[in-house]
């Protein structure tokens, strides 16, 4: 039992206090009649209302009516219960008819409200009750605890006091899964009350068993020789249930229950009710890495898609999904994974279809993986290939009065050129060249494939047909149909024939099986590091190294799925995370998966992992440093600026110079020196030995391997797993997939994901004007800026970066 030392002083309060519990009139006895079996040990007891930490398992609100009556006249209701729970809340209240001494009927009601804390491993719970119809009203006090160390054993713990009688009452309970699964679970029960009469102590033990998805039979045997044989029948978002109560002496009664709140396995969604749904996904405003839980601009976040289109696939009540790609802002990589998230959809026999209005490669690329692509009849595909280019400054840097000074000593580092040069190496387009090939080979393949074209027909199309109509798009085969998103039943009515139930990907999350299980599930954490290999700002190395501490440390984390998204940055911010994740993986495994770009920095943070997961076309490797230098070369004098400095040392005016007004960017006033640069060159050659040699003995590679793939080239996935450079081709869900492997579980055993760093709650962009925003993301200017400003905050130091333009945008 995980942080079972925690748990222990818990544990001996409540067992303290169940022992010194006061209770209340009627007996403990009569409320036992309205459970099918102790609340701890099958399904969610009475909500609460005997034991109040049951609240803290709930994952949805639950509703329940229960009654008994004499056997013999069903019809006449005796005592009644209403129960109703949030999680980690409830209210209950039993009313119980009695003859008063003056003969009168009379309805003695027990009200609780109760307060759960705590999960499905350990909880603790406590309410406050009324009870009236006996004169005075009595206050009295409930508290209790569940404690499921794994997931075949659960116990109970619960106790009632009223302050003003000297009765008590407390009870155990223990419930046993052979199995670990609620197939089968025997249950027992131990309760101890005191009463004016003296000391009674009772007990019962039994068993619950699921003869099929939705339906339980629990028997149980009492001390005083009574026995109770119950059914409950699960309709999804509710339930009918029964009971039989067989004294030792008198009538037999019946219990009766009706269940309305969150979704359980049942037969009729198996079977009568299958695949009767359709779940719409709108990607109009893209898939983010993270988002914030209110107002965020982007509706899913990658893993929350994934997942939601995972429980598409197992609930049986969908028959498929439709998306909606208009004005859809997604990374290729990340398409790449959605659409391999699409073909599993369809290999579980569910339909899809997708919607856009206008759409490029990327957008197409993933519509393609559908059944039926409807196009809007206003719209415009545009299929014409793919590029990759970048803008050059060195004639503008001139013009303005700023010399730069590239330290490139790898043929392939080539993340300097756009100040250095007025147009792209043989070097560069070599390597862009094999990018956009390998991400073309995926996109055409994927398109072939799914639109049965010839790869000669999609190369004439690309070539002769870029940009198309919808009439054109449907009569070479591109689109399905051409009709609104507006007109999305009637396209599916058409094709299953019958008319479906539209539910959105909420309304689906809302429908899922209540959590069964007992105990911690096991728990992966997701560890985002995304933007510019940075100490404070980007991936934020800092905060990440402190991540990877606390990881290592903590017992209820079993992996760590590392998530990269970087072309690299400080030297230092790389080694500070990848240091400490070094160390994590020395305590548990860890691993890494690479998205749209790992590559420099962003490969030296992957390196460390026990496997590294790549995208076909994820951009990664670019083993090597390279430095830069800029300075003032006029823009001082045609700004009227100038500066005057005194110093002590030969160095110390390097960096110094002019402050740029406004912008407060510090130019330094000159060029290095001869001495200077050859010490700088020193240096970056230093960094590159050690770069490769950490790769080499962290790959388990020989050296003279990585050297002859390093030299600052990028590879697309494909081709860095033939290196050696990754070990698997996947996204992030494959990735959770090998980690659940690394740590005993089967693919498709229930796991608890924990993001980190942990998000804020609210946007801040939401007070930004929206000029302001369009200012700031735009990507071909602020990311030149960005990078230009850590030449300057790092002048002449090795930095292991790719071209700015590989920055991703998140």
């Amino acid at each position: 039992m995980k942080n079972f030392k925690f748990y222990l002083p818990f544990i001996f309060l409540s067992l303290f206090l169940t022992t010194q519990a006061r209770a209340f009139n009627p007996n403990y006895r009569h409320y036992s009649n309205f459970l099918l079996a102790p609340s701890e040990t099958f399904q969610k007891g009475i909500l609460g209302y005997q034991n109040p930490a049951m609240v803290s398992t709930l994952q949805q609100s639950e509703m329940l009516f229960r009654w008994t009556t004499d056997i013999s006249r069903y019809t006449n209701i005796d005592s009644w219960g209403l129960f109703s729970s949030f999680p980690h809340l409830g209210f209950g209240v039993i009313n119980t008819p009695y003859t008063a001494d003056n003969g009168k009927s009379k309805n003695l009601r027990d009200y609780r409200a109760y307060l759960g804390l705590g999960d499905q491993t350990f909880a603790l719970g406590f309410g406050l009750g009324i009870q009236t119809g006996r004169g005075k009203s009595a206050k009295f006090y409930q508290f209790g605890s569940v404690i499921r160390p794994i997931k075949y054993l659960s116990l109970g713990l619960s106790g009632t006091t009223n302050m003003s009688i000297k009765q008590y009452v407390g009870r155990m309970s223990v419930g046993v899964r052979p199995f670990g699964t609620d197939r089968l679970t025997l249950l027992g029960e131990y309760a101890k009350e005191r009463e004016t009469s003296g000391i009674e102590k009772m007990w019962s033990v039994g068993g619950a068993a699921q003869v099929f998805p939705g339906l339980n039979i629990i028997g149980r045997m009492f001390d005083d020789d009574s026995y109770s044989l119950g059914v409950e029948w699960s309709l999804g978002f509710s339930s009918l249930g029964g009971q039989m109560i067989r004294p030792d002496k008198g009538k037999s009664q019946a219990l009766y229950s009706v269940r309305m709140g969150g979704n359980e396995y049942n037969v009729f969604d198996q079977t009568i009710l299958k695949k009767r749904q359709y779940v719409t996904y709108e990607l109009r405003h893209g898939v983010s890495y993270r988002k914030y839980k209110y107002f965020s601009s982007n509706k899913y976040s990658l893993l929350e898609l994934l997942t939601s289109l995972d429980q598409a696939i197992k609930d049986p009540a969908i028959a498929g999904v439709a998306l909606n790609l208009s004005d859809m802002r997604m990374s290729p990589e990340m398409v790449w994974e959605v659409r391999e998230k699409l073909k599993a959809v369809r290999a579980a026999g569910k339909h899809v279809i997708v919607y856009f209005n206008d759409a490029g490669m990327t957008t197409y690329h993933l519509a393609s993986v559908a059944d039926k692509i409807v196009m809007d009849p206003i719209g415009t595909l545009l299929l014409n290939g793919n590029l990759m280019g970048r803008t050059y400054y060195k004639n503008l840097l001139e013009k303005v009065g700023l010399g730069f000074q590239e330290w490139r000593l790898f043929t392939h580092k080539t993340a300097n050129e756009s100040y250095s040069r007025t147009d792209m190496s043989e070097a560069d387009k070599e390597q862009r060249m094999d990018l956009i090939q390998a991400r073309y080979n995926v996109i055409r393949n994927d398109i072939c494939k799914s639109r049965d074209f010839t790869p000669t027909f999609f190369d004439s199309l690309i070539d002769n047909n870029f940009v198309m109509t919808p009439e054109e798009a449907f009569d070479y085969g591109m689109v399905d149909t051409l009709t609104r998103w507006t007109s999305l039943e009637k396209v599916i009515q058409g094709i299953e024939k019958s008319k479906k139930q539209m539910i959105t990907s909420d309304g689906l999350a809302n429908q899922q099986i209540s959590p069964r299980h007992w105990g911690a599930l096991p728990r992966i954490a997701v560890v985002y590091a995304l933007g510019v290999c940075d100490v404070d700002k980007g991936i934020q190395a800092r905060r990440l190294e402190r991540i990877f501490f606390k990881l290592a440390k903590s017992h209820s984390i079993d992996a760590v799925v590392l998530r990269v998204d970087s072309p690299g940055g400080d030297a230092y911010a790389s080694d500070l995370v990848a240091e400490a994740m070094k160390k994590c993986a020395e305590k548990k495994p860890v691993l890494v998966s690479q998205g749209y770009v790992a590559a420099s920095g962003g490969y030296w943070i992957s390196m460390c992992a026990d496997t590294i997961v790549a995208a076909p076309f994820t951009i990664t490797g670019s083993i090597g440093v390279i430095g830069g230098w800029l300075w003032n070369n006029g823009i001082g004098e045609k700004l009227g600026l100038t500066s005057d400095h005194v110093q002590i040392g030969k160095h110390a005016d390097l960096g110094f110079g002019v402050q740029l007004p406004l912008i407060g960017v510090p130019i330094p006033d000159r060029n290095l020196t001869q001495d200077e640069q050859q010490r700088v060159e020193l240096m970056i050659r230093s960094f590159y030995n050690d770069f490769v040699s950490k790769v080499a003995a962290n790959r388990g590679q020989r050296k003279e391997h990585i050297e002859s793939i390093a030299q600052g080239r990028v590879w697309p996935g494909t081709d860095a797993q033939l290196k050696g450079l990754v070990d698997e081709i996947g996204g992030l869900e494959t990735t959770i997939v090998l980690a659940k492997q690394a740590i005993g579980l089967n693919p498709k055993d229930e796991i608890e994901i924990i993001e980190l760093p942990g998000m804020k709650a609210f946007n801040p962009d939401i007070f930004t004007p929206s000029l302001v925003k369009t200012k700031l993301n735009n990507r071909d200017t602020s990311f030149e800026l960005d990078y230009l400003e850590m030449i300057q905050q790092f002048p002449g130091r090795p930095l292991p970066i790719a071209s700015p333009d590989l920055i991703p945008e998140e």
